[in-house]
């Protein structure tokens, strides 16, 4: 099951003091776990986590729509007070939370 990308940025950004600062390294940080968070989801269920595709950029690996939402937009003030913890779901958890 795919789950969108900025309900799994969403989750980062409540979880993460350094990514809910709102700074350039918070971005970079969020859009690395974005990477190998779908990456291990990936070698351990074989599915993937997001269907958004991961771009490489100069700094490292990006999911464009999250980057500029986090940049442009106030996705870090949307994440801390629009965001329901109960929709994650037992395989989420197991590669999050371990």
């Amino acid at each position: 099951m795919k789950h969108s990308v900025l309900f799994i940025s969403k989750w980062f950004i409540n979880h993460n003091k350094d990514i809910a600062n709102h700074s350039f390294d918070g971005n970079v940080k969020l859009q690395k776990l974005l990477y190998y968070s779908k990456a291990m989801y990936y070698a351990v269920y074989g599915e993937k986590l997001f269907s958004n595709d991961i771009e490489e950029w100069e700094n490292g690996e990006v999911v464009s729509e999250v980057f500029t939402l986090y940049r442009h937009h106030d996705l870090v003030e949307e994440a801390k007070n629009n965001f329901d913890d109960s929709q994650i779901n037992e395989k989420i958890e197991r590669i999050f939370l371990k």
